[in-house]
């Protein structure tokens, strides 16, 4: 499924690519994502849309550092998962040690569904197989001789069969399944075997399933592991799969075409469908008067977000629409190809659709396809807990939420100036990604517009912080206007990317995951989208923070700008964040990006005459703890908003080197307007940008550095030079120094003492060599190149993922050094 030029080349998974195909009377919509830490935005927006994963682990890795970053993303969502032991047919694949790694390191539970017969496994057993041989009518199972470490055959001990693939057949006819015999001889080990699996897979189900134990002691079957019903096995399977109590576990080698069938089988049987799964909430922010007094009134006593009510999304056809925006294509031919994931009700070509979370604009779908990674096909509808791209939404960005015309959450709030037809003249992407560009015009982040929802709207996704960036400069003047629409285009694409303005160095920043992410992204504005830009050294992105109170009380802003007079005062204080707040305890709290909070606590409004020369004739509105009883007025709520808008950009520069702000707490107490001609909607914001910037540059900025926990794997002989190289060259911290696995290898494959547990222990082998897991803490700038090092260190046997941790502050001579290296002098 992998289809870009660049996928093609580096034999990676980049984008997360969509394909719809049936099998066995089912329709399944498959999501493939990559695995690469620097493409995680891609894996968190296919994990909220989907109902079920299919974890593929590799037989001779087995579970590296990024299968645990991917598998608890996917907790995140309580997805139900299936896992697939892949390439047992390279050398050094162990089956048995990839299940003994997910029961430590996933701390899941593995029901192993399937167990695999390998050439070595029958010598001098021939007569306990030579029966299914003629049975199947493939000579000696078409694999034996042609690849000695593929598996012969699997045994499924809950149809009780045995399951054999010719590897030279495509899909559709290479799998032969016959029925297990009950012929009791002294070499039928294969029948033994599976009365072993069954009777162990039985045990579990009875400890977690009521109903399947009373099944099982039921007078017809009385217990007997070969009376149970496959069915109520499989039932019994599902229901646990879906609460996550036990994880199905399957095997095979797909590049051989062996294995994938049952795989499958089991994403029908046990993986939710979309009528299995609970049901979404949606929110709704309420606009009229008389629903906000209510609300207002209810929070008061109960643990609710005023103005902000919660209902269910139900997965029925007939009901009004809801979908959400989950991925963004531009294509240069048809313009954005939103892909959709539709909740309720069915999204019709030609129909119109309001965006909620865009301020309720409304915008006509042209066209809906369903799409086989690249290439699309054309169709009229898409329904009820479907995937599918609709052509023609240029307003809708990642992680919107698309409404019927006849949603009943909808009645307020939209205007007739949000009409269809304001689509037409498209929406410039940056509108609200391009952080602080020091243009006004720009808003928050990519996640979400700064307008208010209007109607119902689901979660949005989860965008992580960049951590790398890089210079872009057009080579030529003439060169620049193709350059901004290929970064508008590639930010409308991918969330994970920032572009913002070093006011000091006048240069345009793009930032991303990782090296790799914004290698990706300059290869491909380069080579694909032919743009001629001059791309600046990748540098770690920091961040900035304050060490101390300061406020700023009654900031006064007076200039003129473009001709024309500005005027706006505002109270404000800043102050670090050194505890953990939660907006869901104290209310008046406003979460921004990158842990930033804001809050209007006791917030006093002056509105002051702009006729009259001398202030003495003021009104004054104050709200909040001892102040006087007032409504506020839509106007000053509308101040309120474009204050918090102001805020959320300024955010984006810090006042030491323009590096976004991290933890900090920004408490505004009160504002100043001078009527509507000099308090304009731009002097507000204006103002509010340069009284934070004085408050920062008051309470002590400091610099954060971003910090990854680092899992090395190495032979045993080079620990103490890899651990020396970290501690003392790059500033690491050891968190743990571990045997890469407390079960590394096995006995025979037909050892199962310890079934019934899944334990799988056996004597390890004697010509093993030792290996260990360094865990450790260690700032990004420094690992920056260490791929080569650890190559070098380990004589090429090293291997290390890395993913962020957090930002910490750094000390007062790193402190110096970045300054000094970002500023150059």
């Amino acid at each position: 499924m992998d289809y870009l030029p660049a996928e093609r080349e580096r034999g990676i998974t980049i984008n997360s690519a969509a394909i719809t195909f049936g099998w066995k009377d089912h329709q399944i919509n498959l999501i493939d994502t990559p695995g690469h830490v620097d493409f995680t935005i891609e894996v968190e927006r296919a994990l909220r849309v989907l109902d079920g994963c299919v974890t593929i682990l590799d037989g001779v890795s087995g579970i590296q550092a990024q299968t645990l970053n991917v598998w608890k993303q996917s907790e995140k969502y309580n997805l139900a998962k299936i896992i697939f032991i892949n390439k047992l047919d390279r050398d050094g694949a162990s089956w048995k040690r990839c299940i003994a790694q997910i029961n430590k390191k996933l701390r899941a539970r593995p029901l192993v569904l399937q167990y695999p017969i390998f050439h070595d496994d029958i010598e001098g057993k021939g007569l306990a197989i030579d029966k299914y041989i003629d049975v199947l009518g493939i000579p000696k199972f078409d694999n034996l001789g042609k690849m000695r470490n593929l598996p012969l055959f699997l045994i499924d001990p809950i149809n009780l069969e045995i399951i054999a693939f010719n590897p030279d057949k495509s899909l559709k006819d290479n799998s032969y399944r016959v029925k297990l015999i009950n012929v009791r001889s002294q070499n039928d080990f294969v029948w033994d075997l599976a009365i072993k699996m069954r009777s162990a897979i039985i045990e579990i189900l009875g400890e977690l399933d009521q109903d399947f134990l009373d099944l099982f002691f039921d007078e017809n079957v009385n217990g007997d592991v070969q009376l149970i019903k496959n069915e109520d096995l499989k039932l019994a399977i599902q229901r646990q799969t879906f609460c996550g109590n036990v994880t199905p576990v399957l095997l095979g080698a797909s590049y051989r075409n062996f294995g994938v069938q049952p795989l499958l089988d089991a994403v029908v049987e046990y993986l939710p469908s979309p009528a299995d799964r609970p049901e979404v909430t949606g929110y709704t922010f309420h606009k009229d008067k008389d629903t906000r007094k209510k609300l207002k009134k209810q929070a008061e006593n109960e643990e609710s977000l005023e103005n902000i009510t919660q209902s269910n999304v139900p997965l029925d056809p007939n009901a009004p629409l809801v979908a959400f925006a989950f991925k963004v294509v531009v294509d240069l031919q048809k313009g954005p190809m939103i892909y959709i994931k539709v909740y309720s009700g069915t999204l019709s070509a030609r129909s119109v659709v309001i965006n909620s979370n865009n301020g309720g604009v409304k915008e006509r779908v042209l066209k809906l396809l369903r799409m086989y990674a690249d290439i699309p096909e054309e169709i009229t509808s898409i329904g009820c807990g479907q995937i599918g791209v609709a052509i023609g939404l240029k307003q809708t960005r990642t992680g919107d939420t698309l409404l019927g015309m006849n949603h009943p959450s909808t009645r307020f709030g939209i205007s007739s100036s949000n009409s269809a037809a304001t689509s037409k003249t498209g929406m410039d992407p940056t509108q609200d990604s391009w952080g602080a560009l020091g243009d006004d015009s720009f808003g928050g982040s990519l996640g979400g517009t700064t307008a208010k929802p209007v109607g119902l709207y689901l979660h949005g996704i989860d965008i992580p912080p960049p951590v790398f960036f890089c210079s872009v400069e057009p080579e030529s003047q003439s060169d620049e206007k193709h350059l901004m629409t290929c970064l508008s285009n590639t930010l409308l694409e991918d969330p994970s990317l920032r572009i913002y303005t070093d006011n000091e160095a006048g240069q345009l920043l793009l930032s991303g995951m990782g090296e790799l992410h914004l290698e990706i992204v300059r290869n491909r504005l380069l080579n694909e989208l032919k743009v001629k830009a001059i791309f600046g050294k990748m540098r770690v992105s920091y961040r900035e923070s304050v060490s101390f109170l300061y406020e700023t009380k009654d900031f006064l802003y007076d200039n003129m700008v473009l001709g024309k007079q500005c005027k706006f005062g505002i109270s404000l204080s800043v102050e670090p964040i050194e505890e953990p707040l939660n907006p869901n305890l104290d209310k008046s709290l406003i979460k921004l990006e990158n842990d930033n909070f804001v809050t209007f606590e006791k917030v006093s409004i002056q509105k002051v005459d702009s006729n009259v020369q001398n202030h003495s004739k003021k009104s004054k509105i104050k709200h909040g703890n001892n102040t006087e009883h007032s409504n506020i007025t839509d106007h000053h709520n509308s101040t309120i908003n474009t204050i918090l808008v102001a805020l959320s950009t300024a955010i984006y520069q810090g006042p030491m080197l323009g590096f976004p702000l991290t933890k900090t707490f920004i408490k505004v107490s009160g504002f100043q307007e001078f009527g509507s001609e000099l308090s304009s909607i731009s002097a507000i914001r204006l103002g509010t940008r340069a009284a934070l910037k004085s408050a920062l540059e008051g309470a002590g900025p400091v610099l954060e550095e971003p910090t990854m926990r680092v899992v090395i794997n190495c032979p045993d002989e080079y620990v103490g030079t890899v651990v020396n190289d970290l501690e003392k060259g790059r500033r690491g911290r050891i968190i743990s120094l571990d045997e890469k696995d407390e079960i590394e290898t096995f006995g025979t494959n037909n050892d199962f003492s310890g079934l019934g547990v899944y334990e799988l222990l056996g004597s390890k082998d004697s010509d093993y060599s030792a290996s260990k897991e360094i865990t450790c803490n260690v700032p990004l700038s420094s690992m920056v190149g260490f791929s080569s090092v650890l190559r070098r260190l380990t004589a090429g046997t090293g291997a290390f993922v890395m993913h962020l941790d957090g930002f910490s502050p750094v000390d007062q001579h790193t402190q110096n050094e970045i300054v000094k290296e970002t500023r150059g002098y």
